[in-house]
């Protein structure tokens, strides 16, 4: 166990920009750090532009901590639609099995604290109405 030196960790990422389409996985990880185990999941850093994908979680819960910027969540459930905008400074938390994705128009930086392991993601307009093996995992 140690403290960890966040700034300089931040100094050391690139920003992803989700929006470009020549962004790959490789990109996402040059702009993720990993920072610890938590339960199940993790802690990572992350330094972000753009819209992510949709994403669901069904074993825990998922903790946005927004250090910089600004972050919008659209939420899906199975018959409703919220988007919340969670400003500097504050904490957002995402409900257990809740597809969900974010969007920075100009950029965030996010703390993000997953209690269990990543869920399905896609990048389709609708996630309910993909099938399952259609799914990245």
């Amino acid at each position: 166990m140690k403290a960890l030196d966040t700034n300089a960790i931040l100094r050391t990422l690139s920003e992803v920009d989700l929006d470009d389409p020549g962004t790959t996985f490789g990109d996402v990880r040059a702009a993720t750090k990993q920072l610890g185990g938590f339960d199940k999941g993790a802690v990572t850093l992350t330094r972000m532009r753009g819209q992510s994908p949709w994403e669901r979680h069904m074993r825990g819960e998922e903790l946005f901590y927004v250090i910089s910027g600004e972050v919008q969540f659209r939420l899906l459930a199975k018959s409703a639609e919220r988007t919340v905008t969670v400003p500097k400074g504050s904490v957002f938390i995402i409900p257990r099995g809740a597809w969900h994705r974010s969007r920075s128009k100009r950029g965030t930086i996010v703390l993000i604290v997953r209690g269990s392991e990543h869920g399905p993601v896609t990048f389709a307009d609708d996630p309910r109405a993909v099938a399952p093996g259609d799914l990245i995992h």
